[in-house]
């Protein structure tokens, strides 16, 4: 019986999916959508007592905050994002089942689709973007 109880646990972890948001801004006045946020970080936490298939994990990098202010706080760095910082936050099990979607102006889309790459995911790894009107835009390439 604690084989099996083990064997299930071990399913169970290799089932289960994490999604990782980053989110960069220049500080937390410019963050929004917080409650929502909040309630998914909570609701697919770890610890989370659904046990959720998917956990959820936030990473802010603040550009204009002081260093002081982070330090508390690992899930929040300073900075801009560059190739170091996404090696450092998007660490896969599997690097061949990560996923990535992209958000901001399309020059910020660019660049970290360019570092993605720059640090050895795919273009087959980022989903397709999506226009304002919630139509799929078609990747070139």
């Amino acid at each position: 019986q604690q084989q099996q109880q083990q064997q299930q646990n071990q399913n169970e972890q290799q089932q289960q999916h994490k999604v990782v948001l980053l989110w960069a801004s220049r500080n937390m006045q410019e963050t929004f959508w917080q409650e929502r946020i909040d309630r998914l970080l909570q609701e697919y936490s770890p610890t989370s007592k659904t046990r959720a298939a998917v956990t959820f994990e936030l990473v802010r990098i603040l550009s204009r905050e002081s260093k002081k202010q982070d330090e508390d706080d690992p899930c929040r760095l300073h900075g801009r994002i560059d190739p170091d910082v996404l090696r450092k936050v998007f660490r896969p099990d599997d690097p061949q089942q990560a996923r990535f979607l992209t958000v901001g102006t399309k020059e910020m889309m660019r660049m970290a689709d360019g570092m993605l790459a720059q640090i050895g995911y795919d273009h087959h790894q980022l989903l397709p973007k999506m226009k304002g009107n919630g139509k799929e835009k078609k990747r070139k390439g």
